[in-house]
């Protein structure tokens, strides 16, 4: 499976359009994404990558919570702006049954850390995983642990009459602490070949249900050329602060429907 550069972007993408996510800050932060992957039946996989920075824009503010909003969608991510820096030669990654590492990998002037000699990490979801990073002449020494986001399954999400609410289910996670984003895509007539071009985008209390208003669902009812998708993602983040000027961040996502592995 090839190098997912772009994960943490396509994670704070969908984010920052219920919040200003994308948030400045003078101290360096370095964070690393775990995005979950299904090999088929059971079997899932991590695809992690990490980056740091000198100055980022990419500091995870929640987005508010029980709201929803209409926002451009679009499935393709932006390198973010800023100096990449230089963490040192590895780093970490601790789950209960395997260490791995993420290896520096530059590419458009990034260094981003990746898995070298495999695609994926095998894991059950819900595991809690450790990273560390030794530490390199750009970024200090640093650790934190975050609890994978766990399965889950949705209700089907149908077509209301027209000034009538939707009421989205999904399963409880096992523990309290993750967020549930919910987007409903459709093309509207402004679309390019009928792409998918905005969406309902909610945030919600992972605590199994959430609503959407009904003045937000017309371009849903009426999507023009006719086209609709459904995707439901759990979220956990942890963030530690290494000292005063200096950050790191863990995301897990837990996508559905969740991407092939091998697509």
């Amino acid at each position: 499976m090839r190098p997912r550069l772009f994960a943490l972007v396509a994670l704070l993408a969908p984010l920052a359009a219920c919040n200003d996510i994308l948030s400045a800050n003078d101290g360096k932060t370095g964070f690393v994404a775990f995005t979950t992957f299904s090999g088929g039946g059971n079997a899932y996989f991590l695809s992690p990558v990490g980056a740091f920075y000198n100055r980022s824009d990419l500091a995870f503010i929640p987005p508010i919570l029980e709201n929803c909003q209409i926002t451009r969608y679009t499935n393709s991510g932006t390198l973010p702006l800023g100096s990449s820096l230089d963490a040192g030669e590895r780093v970490i990654t601790v789950l209960p049954t395997r260490t791995d590492t993420l290896l520096p990998v530059t590419q458009f002037g990034l260094i981003t850390y990746q898995l070298s000699s495999i695609g994926a990490i095998p894991h059950t979801p819900g595991d809690t995983i450790q990273v560390t990073v030794p530490g390199g002449p750009g970024y200090p020494a640093a650790s934190a642990r975050v609890m994978t986001a766990e399965a889950f399954t949705h209700d089907p999400v149908g077509v209301p009459a027209s000034g009538e609410p939707i009421t989205v289910r999904w399963t409880d996670p096992a523990r309290a602490g993750s967020l549930m984003a919910v987007s409903l895509r459709y093309a509207t007539a402004n679309s390019i070949g009928g792409a998918l071009d905005e969406q309902v985008f909610c945030a919600y209390n992972d605590d199994g249900d959430g609503t959407i208003p009904s003045f937000l669902l017309a371009g849903w009812i009426n999507p023009d050329p006719g086209v609709r998708e459904v995707a439901f993602t759990r979220i956990r983040v942890q963030e530690v602060a290494v000292r005063s000027d200096v950050r790191f961040t863990l995301t897990s996502t837990f996508d559905v429907p969740t991407p092939p592995l091998n697509p």
